[in-house]
């Protein structure tokens, strides 16, 4: 079921699993589903699951990589179809309910059972936030990196985007229409009403996704603060983290002069909040 898969770029730790995609015009799409998983035989230490955007691929968060490793921290981070190495199903209709689907049979054949912190960068974000829901008994913690809001927003602009492939920009175009913005709202509110922590990671020169909507979405968790970070990585990585400790439930972080790729730009800081995140839970 768990099998290594080779690539011609001989990319480490990849491996395939089986998946079953039931879409809403009754199809069933088998795929073999990609992720990387750094430590496949498992750990103790918690293990993280790691969601990217559109366009995006599971390397956009290898830069967190060498924190989590020393700390034995498991980390899996998910190929979705048509993003670069999981195929494509024309069948597909690249909505909310499919993506669920192909992370929770992930988590179900690795048999994940504690915890669990769901990171998700820009369109995965929601993603992230539902997948934590519909594993609340086994999760610790979200934490959201340039998230999308609650409303539409530039996000839905494609032109600008750098992506690789024709391919690849058209699922990325589905994947961009697909958003229901409002269907997020009830699964925060089971958030609020769980012991699961919460961080968004924002900046404050995301043309993608402005500063308003990131911290619209922030009000909507349950106690929450916003540390507003000046390019300091230590200071605010010392307020995140006392924040945290002390029990605050949502933390909203403010990088003012950082753009849409928090996750190059600021891998230390994400780093310790999911490393706190795990001390704590």
């Amino acid at each position: 079921m768990y099998e290594k898969y080779l690539n011609e770029e001989n990319e480490p730790n990849l491996f395939k699993i089986p998946v079953i995609i039931k879409t809403k015009n009754g199809d069933a799409v088998k795929l073999d589903a990609i992720v990387q998983d750094t430590k496949a035989d498992g750990t103790s230490c918690g293990t993280i699951i790691f969601s990217h955007g559109a366009p995006g691929c599971h390397r956009d968060f290898r830069r967190l990589y060498p924190y989590l490793e020393k700390e034995n921290v498991r980390v899996i981070s998910i190929n979705f179809p048509g993003c670069g190495y999981t195929k494509y199903d024309e069948r597909l209709e690249n909505d909310n309910d499919e993506r669920m689907q192909f992370v929770q049979q992930i988590i179900d054949v690795l048999n994940l059972k504690e915890k669990l912190i769901f990171i998700g960068h820009s369109r995965g974000s929601e993603n992230s936030i539902k997948m934590a829901v519909k594993n609340s008994e086994k999760t610790v913690g979200v934490i959201l990196v340039n998230p999308i809001g609650i409303q539409p927003h530039l996000y839905n602009k494609v032109a600008k985007l750098k992506i690789k492939s024709g391919d690849v920009c058209c699922v990325t175009t589905s994947l961009l229409a697909g958003l229901d913005y409002t269907d997020v709202l009830p699964y925060i509110n089971k958030l609020n009403d769980s012991n699961i922590k919460n961080v968004l990671i924002y900046g404050g020169k995301d043309w993608i996704v402005q500063k308003s909507i990131s911290q619209e979405l922030l009000d909507c968790f349950k106690d929450n603060v916003e540390i507003k970070d000046d390019g300091d990585d230590d200071i605010t990585i010392s307020d995140t983290l006392k924040e945290v400790k002390h029990g605050r439930k949502s933390i909203g972080v403010y990088c003012r002069n950082s753009g849409h790729f928090l996750l190059r730009d600021r891998p230390e800081l994400i780093s310790q909040a999911i490393l706190a995140m795990l001390k704590i839970g």
